[in-house]
């Protein structure tokens, strides 16, 4: 937040390097963004896995019916919703693991992210490196 605000040039002061008015910018993004973390967690909390898990499995039935170009575009989008309403299901059953697995996979992404942008040589993730 801070760093749109900044960029954008909302409030005059910060671009002219007042340091009362960078405090305050930064008290009040910090404010905002606690209020936010409490609130997504306090009504977000338990449908989070749920919805997440329906969306996965949506994309997951999208990516592997991409090759199979004689199925109609309803009956994928078909599949898709079955594949939602099952990733919901099976969510609402092993939230334990869904979130232990989604930790795990999300911790060992950063940690290898990490560690190539410090030792070098690992594989990049942006669009041009892929490419070539």
């Amino acid at each position: 937040m801070f760093g749109i605000i900044f960029n954008l040039g909302v409030i005059s002061g910060l671009t002219q390097g007042k340091v009362g008015v960078y405090v305050g910018v930064i008290a009040g993004c910090s404010v905002f963004g606690a209020l936010g973390s409490f609130l997504a967690i306090k009504f977000g909390d338990p449908l989070i896995e749920p919805v997440l898990s329906a969306i996965g499995c949506a994309a997951l039935i999208a990516l592997l019916m991409t090759p199979l170009t004689t199925v109609k575009s309803y009956i994928k989008i078909g599949a898709m919703v079955l594949g939602a309403v099952l990733g919901w299901f099976i969510a609402t059953k092993i939230k334990r693991y869904i979130r232990a697995g989604v930790t795990a996979f999300i911790g060992a992404f950063l940690i290898f992210k990490g560690i190539g942008s410090f030792a070098g040589n690992f594989p990049s993730f942006n669009e041009d490196s892929l490419k070539s």
